[in-house]
C-alpha cells in the first residue's frame, strides 16, 4: 500500500523543512500563511514585537526560524 503524502502551508512536503531548496526568507503574505494567520495579524505580531522581519529592499521578509520559534514557544 502506498503511503499518503500530506501537504503543509505553503505546499511543502513536511520533509522540506529540512530541504536546503526551501525557502529561507518568506514574504508577509506566504509568512500569514505559513503560521495560519492573517495577514493583518501578522502586521499585529510584528508591531508587538514578536516577529522583526528582514529588508530585501523595501520588502519585508521573515525567516522561515523565525517563524518556526514563534510556533515552538507558544
Amino acid at each position: 500500500m502506498r503511503a499518503r503524502s500530506v501537504a503543509t502551508p505553503l505546499g511543502l512536503h513536511p520533509a522540506a523543512a529540512r530541504d536546503v531548496s526551501a525557502p529561507l526568507l518568506l514574504d508577509r503574505i506566504r509568512a500569514a500563511h505559513h503560521l495560519g494567520v492573517s495577514p493583518a495579524t501578522l502586521d499585529r505580531l510584528r508591531r508587538a514585537g514578536k516577529l522583526r522581519p528582514v529588508r530585501l529592499s523595501s520588502r519585508p521578509m521573515y525567516r522561515l526560524a523565525d517563524l518556526q520559534a514563534l510556533v515552538d514557544g507558544l
